[in-house]
């Protein structure tokens, strides 16, 4: 008989992504705002009406490649590290249940930061040192921590499912990713319209539970029962990581470049684009997958997307628009 994919084991595993897309397009939705808000440029363009810290379109430009920079540096160490793991839990649950709570607390503090800018400051940034401090040290500690557990929680699907259904899997986890991605796109602007405090809460909440989903229902194999022989294959699977590579960089840019826009534009923009994109990676991971030997390394392969989002990232920061979407095409 063949191997069957086993939907439950699978759907659960798929929280973990879930978490992730949720924390990541509240992120990358209001964490803009916040940087921008009260600048009077910035407020003339988007009618933004919240509390912030008045930085240009540049400076936070920069602060938004900062999640690249950290995923471009720690996440292959981390995935070569949790490859040679060996614990009671497993290899990669370790860095899942360090770096998830640390990361969920540092956000749920971001908002808490900006609400410590009085009114009358708003925009001031000379005047907002203590609050401008806090608001970087919590978006700091946040991005080191989902750089540790991010590549861990991908990583897993391959550790755990047999390679001919992995292309299932995949479907699986990324339908997981644009649920999250769906939670937070609707309930985040509801959320956020009530307190910007309860949806950061919200959010980090979200997380946690899906990481104790993944910890109490996933067992890992052990790496020797996880094996798969390796075969030589074409050139042409050695190019595979850049597809993915590829399908996520064009989001990055639109993503990006949306920032510009009003709040609400903004929002629905990024977060479509978002979504989308992570509809697309499916695809693009179930290529991946139908090969002998894909998985080989799977805390490093998960990790190609990040250098995308690095340099796209980048490209964002020095050069206009139109020529960030000509790159991405």
């Amino acid at each position: 008989m063949g191997l069957k994919l086993d939907y439950k084991r699978t759907f659960l595993l798929g929280f973990g992504f879930l978490g992730v897309s949720v924390l990541w397009l509240l992120y990358n939705t209001y964490v803009p705002i916040f940087l921008q808000a009260g600048n009077p440029a910035f407020e003339a363009t988007s009618g933004a009406t919240t509390i912030g810290f008045g930085l240009s379109a540049v400076v936070a430009g920069f602060i938004m490649t900062l999640d690249n920079i950290a995923a471009f540096f720690i996440q292959p160490f981390v995935g070569i590290l949790s490859d040679r793991t060996r614990t009671r839990i497993g290899r990669r649950m370790p860095y899942i249940l360090l770096g998830a709570p640390v990361a969920a607390v540092a956000f749920a503090l971001i908002p808490v930061a900006v609400n410590q800018i009085p009114p009358e400051l708003s925009g001031q940034t000379s005047q907002l040192g203590g609050p401008l401090a806090f608001f970087m040290i919590a978006i700091g500690v946040m991005l080191l921590a989902m750089a540790v557990f991010r590549t861990p929680v991908i990583a897993l699907m391959p550790d755990i499912t047999p390679s001919p259904l992995r292309s299932k899997a995949n479907g699986v986890i990324n339908m997981m990713g644009g649920i999250g991605g769906l939670l937070a796109t609707f309930g985040g602007a509801l959320l956020y319209r009530i307190d910007k405090l309860l949806a950061f809460a919200v959010g980090s909440l979200i997380l946690l539970v899906a990481v104790a989903v993944v910890f109490l229902y996933i067992k890992e194999r052990p790496p020797e029962a996880a094996a798969v022989v390796e075969k030589k294959e074409p050139w042409c699977r050695g190019a595979r990581p850049l597809v993915a590579i590829g399908v996520l960089t064009p989001e990055e840019f639109v993503g990006g470049s949306a920032r510009g826009l009003p709040p609400s534009a903004m929002y629905c923009t990024s977060s479509s684009v978002r979504v989308i994109g992570s509809c697309s990676r499916g695809s693009s991971a179930i290529w991946n997958s139908d090969m002998p030997g894909t998985y080989r390394h799977p805390g490093v392969l998960a990790t190609s997307p990040r250098c995308a989002d690095f340099a796209a990232g980048a490209v964002l920061f020095h050069h206009p628009p139109r020529w960030c979407f000509a790159a991405a095409g």
